[in-house]
């Protein structure tokens, strides 16, 4: 279910349903600031359902206003529903206008290490302690957050955004739009490695440094080289993106992205 925090504005039902191309159930006066799991919403913050699965919690719900599916139009729980044919994709028009992007500001912290021969496209933000290679080529609106480092020849498209932290190994290439939440590490060797047998130690198998991701978040722990392909947004990037992030939560507890574009 959806995530928590508080938002800049309200929306009322009126203008959630006219957001999402929803059918207004119930009284109209609710007014929501925040998206929120069924179990934990209260009475300013919008829930959704979608499956039978979580039938019980929308009745316990306080949620001021519920998405659904015409399944659950009747079903006990808030009074407040705005029924939609899918209830996450409706989420997507309510998340930019509850939950803005803060605006950002270019130029280049003095902190920030520049290495011989990088160059980049105006407007760039370059923040505190980043380390950028020899030969790095940024594109323009690119956003470097606190303490990332850029190997030699790394190349950034236009519109990225690097959380803090993010590492990019030599020659790692990304494209445009993409975004690497913190602590990825992109471009470091496979996993593979050639048996030794017959006593001989096992050797690692390296891998080119040339990788490419394009237009998708990056959200797992590490991406490796060794499988290095071209994304576009296809519904093979999200799903595996959604993979990689499952698997890095799972193992660590924190959100830290790094591989499918």
């Amino acid at each position: 279910m959806g995530g928590e925090g508080h938002g800049p504005r309200q929306l009322s039902a009126t203008e959630v349903a006219a957001l999402t191309g929803g059918r207004l159930l119930g009284p109209d006066g609710a007014r929501i600031t925040a998206i929120a799991p069924l179990e934990r919403a209260r009475p300013d913050e919008l829930s959704f359902v979608a499956t039978a699965k979580y039938k019980d919690a929308l009745a316990q719900s306080r949620a001021g206003v519920v998405l659904c599916t015409a399944e659950f139009a009747d079903a006990p729980g808030p009074r407040t529903r705005i029924v939609v044919a899918q209830p996450h994709e409706a989420l997507l028009a309510l998340l930019p206008v509850l939950y803005p992007e803060a605006a950002w500001m270019p130029g280049i912290h003095p902190t920030a290490v520049i290495g011989r021969g990088a160059t980049w496209s105006d407007p760039v933000a370059i923040g505190p302690h980043v380390v950028l290679g020899q030969d790095v080529r940024l594109g323009k609106n690119v956003r470097i957050g606190a303490g990332c480092v850029l190997g030699d020849g790394v190349v950034v498209g236009d519109d990225v955004q690097l959380f803090p932290q993010v590492t990019c190994y030599s020659g790692t290439v990304l494209g445009d739009r993409v975004i690497a939440h913190a602590g990825a590490r992109l471009g470091s060797d496979g996993f593979g490695y050639v048996p030794g047998g017959h006593g001989r130690a096992h050797r690692k198998i390296p891998a080119p440094r040339s990788t490419t991701w394009s237009r998708s978040p990056i959200t797992c722990t590490s991406a490796s080289a060794a499988s290095s392909r071209r994304w576009r947004g296809s519904p093979a990037a999200r799903t595996w993106a959604t993979r990689c992030s499952w698997a890095a939560r799972s193992a660590s507890r924190i959100t830290s992205p790094s591989a499918a574009a």
